[in-house]
């Protein structure tokens, strides 16, 4: 029975489920946190049926294609691992350390993480701004060597402040490392729109998703809002989406 107009506001919730295709690993249902939109286009093409005239005199509608695109505000690698890339995924990861404050003295340093390090990123002369360089045998001011997280430099730089930059490795959080596949390689998902306004509801559930396109932009006083874009198919038994209202 209806119930009058329905009218909805907001972005709305969205979920992406991995669920065929190449997996990555342990490929788990996620929302896409703080949804700014999404924005789905179905669109037909048009077959019309032509005589000797202007106008046609009949038009049927031929293939259909579907594409989406959500922004959101949240970053999750795992969820970016298991709707884009589907690739093996760890626990762990590294962690870069940006501009550790030493003090050269006996003319070396040695950074906070050096049991964990990894690689060195560069350091900076902490008195002039200037980026140092690396060489094997420091004997000159702002140049310096490295291994195992400490860092050598020339005796003139003793009481010298130094802004270490570096990579440690860490438990916590999650790697996936990309590598090249074969083309077609890809995971397939499920997506759930879910909206609500005033008392009223509506859902989708597109059965079979895939990501062709990431895009992820940093700006100078703004916020990172990753875009996913977008295409559903028919799945294996044929079904392409439910749409539940509440009128």
């Amino acid at each position: 029975m209806a119930t009058g107009a329905e009218y909805f506001f907001g972005a709305g919730t969205l979920w992406g489920f991995p669920n065929a295709g190449n997996l990555g690993t342990a490929p788990s249902p996620r929302k896409f946190g703080v949804l700014q939109g999404v924005d789905l286009q179905i669109s037909g093409d048009f077959k019309e049926l032509y005589g000797n005239k202007q106008f046609p005199v009949d038009v049927a509608r031929g293939k259909i294609k579907v594409t989406g695109k959500a922004k959101y505000g949240t970053v999750d690698g795992k969820q970016l691992n298991d709707i884009f890339y589907g690739q093996t995924s760890i626990t762990g990861r590294k962690i870069v350390v940006e501009d550790e404050s030493q003090t050269v003295a006996a003319a070396s340093a040695t950074v906070t993480h050096s049991a964990n390090f990894i690689e060195d990123w560069g350091v900076i002369d902490g008195a002039n701004g200037v980026q140092m360089d690396y060489i094997n045998t420091p004997t000159l001011a702002d140049q310096y060597s490295q291994a195992a997280g400490v860092y050598t430099f020339a005796a003139s730089m003793n009481g010298v402040v130094v802004l270490i930059s570096y990579t440690y490795t860490d438990t916590s959080g999650h790697t996936f490392s990309v590598t090249n596949q074969a083309m077609g390689y890809a995971p397939q998902f499920q997506i759930l729109l879910h909206e609500v306004y005033k008392g009223v509801v509506t859902d989708q559930l597109w059965y079979s998703c895939m990501s062709g396109k990431i895009a992820w932009q940093t700006k100078n006083e703004d916020y990172v809002i990753p875009e996913i874009d977008i295409q559903m198919f028919a799945d294996a038994t044929g079904r392409v989406f439910d749409m539940w209202t509440s009128n």
